[in-house]
């Protein structure tokens, strides 16, 4: 059965992401509410609390799929901290991340903190998030 993000995952992502109700524009092009990308996002653009949380909950199904069609069995920390990485870094980077499902649990972890750099420059809010992942997916579950 397909995992989903849990409550802590999600707050992972919220505290990092944070919510903008305004449009503004970051390396893709505008975005808005918890870092959302479309085409029809345009200068000055507003929305409501209830759509930017239905534009994350939309956004965390694409790399929830993405985290789910790797070939290993992640615990729902593991699988958060991966989702949260995604949502960030994109699915491509998590295929790399994984080094398309050769890598050990182990070497994954490891391998989260290299990506801290946007445009070859080393961003401490990513060192942050990716520590936080780390964290998060190095956390044993509570039985």
């Amino acid at each position: 059965m397909a995992k989903k993000i849990s409550a802590k995952g999600l707050q992972l992502l919220k505290k990092f992401e944070g919510c903008r109700l305004t449009a503004y524009w970051d390396v893709n092009g505008y975005s808005i509410g918890y870092g959302h990308h479309a085409k029809d996002i345009t200068k000055g653009m507003t929305i409501d609390q209830k759509a930017a949380d239905e534009f994350l909950k939309k956004d965390v199904a694409k790399f929830e799929k993405a985290v789910n069609a790797l070939k290993y069995d992640f615990n729902q920390n593991q699988f958060d901290a991966l989702v949260d990485f995604a949502y960030n870094c994109g699915a491509g980077n998590l295929l790399k991340l994984t080094a398309n499902n050769t890598r050990s649990i182990q070497q994954i972890s490891y391998k989260i903190p290299a990506y801290c750099k946007a445009g070859g420059v080393r961003l401490m809010g990513l060192v942050r998030r990716r520590n936080a992942e780390q964290e998060l997916f190095n956390t044993p579950i509570e039985e």
